[in-house]
């Protein structure tokens, strides 16, 4: 896994965090700039797969995170605590396929 995904992943995971100890005082910017973080892995990853350096599954599995980050941003009522803990665990899980796939 480069850098760039390891970032991305990374601070994703921080911010979605961060947007969960607030609770219910969630501000949509703070949401929109962490699903930016896992959009931009998704891309990283997307090309990868494209130079051949990245599995078909982890592709998909990174859009189904990408999916389910959304998701949260855009909530049909209130703040989804439960989904935004599925992003994270599903961004860990993510993080550690790649780190173990070879480059």
């Amino acid at each position: 896994m480069d850098k760039e995904l390891h970032h991305h992943a990374e601070e994703a995971i921080a911010r979605l965090r961060a947007a969960l100890d607030r609770g219910g005082d969630l501000r949509h910017e703070e949401m929109h700039h962490a699903i930016s973080h896992v959009i931009a892995l998704r891309n990283r990853m997307l090309a990868a797969y494209r130079q051949g350096a990245l599995s078909r599954d982890l592709l998909e599995r990174a859009n189904a995170v990408t999916s389910l980050a959304y998701g949260t941003e855009f909530p049909l009522a209130g703040v989804h605590a439960h989904r935004i803990e599925q992003t994270c665990k599903a961004l860990h899980e993510l993080v550690q396929a790649a780190r173990q796939t070879p480059a």
